[in-house]
C-alpha cells in the first residue's frame, strides 16, 4: 500500500542547469494508516547524475510558503 499519493503535480524550471521547481498535492498517511487529506506542496527536483533518478526536495507543505512559492513560479 501507498503512504503517500500525489496528484496535480506541475514543473517549471530554475535558473540552475538540471534544476526544477515542482508543486502539487499530496496525500500522506497518519500514524493510524489513515489518509490526512491532499495538501498543496512546493519542492525542488535536481538531476544529479545523469541516469540516476533525481533528487526530491519536499520544502512546505500546506502552508504560506507553499503557496507563494508556486504562485512565483507560475505553478
Amino acid at each position: 500500500a501507498e503512504s503517500v499519493k500525489f496528484k496535480d503535480i506541475t514543473y517549471s524550471p530554475t535558473d540552475s542547469a538540471n534544476m526544477w521547481n515542482m508543486c502539487g498535492q499530496m496525500n500522506a498517511k497518519n500514524s493510524y494508516g489513515a489518509y490526512v487529506g491532499y495538501q498543496r506542496f512546493y519542492a525542488l527536483v535536481a538531476q544529479i547524475e545523469k541516469g540516476k533518478p533525481p533528487h526530491y526536495s519536499v520544502f512546505s507543505i500546506e502552508d504560506n510558503i507553499a503557496t507563494q512559492m508556486c504562485a512565483k513560479f507560475g505553478l
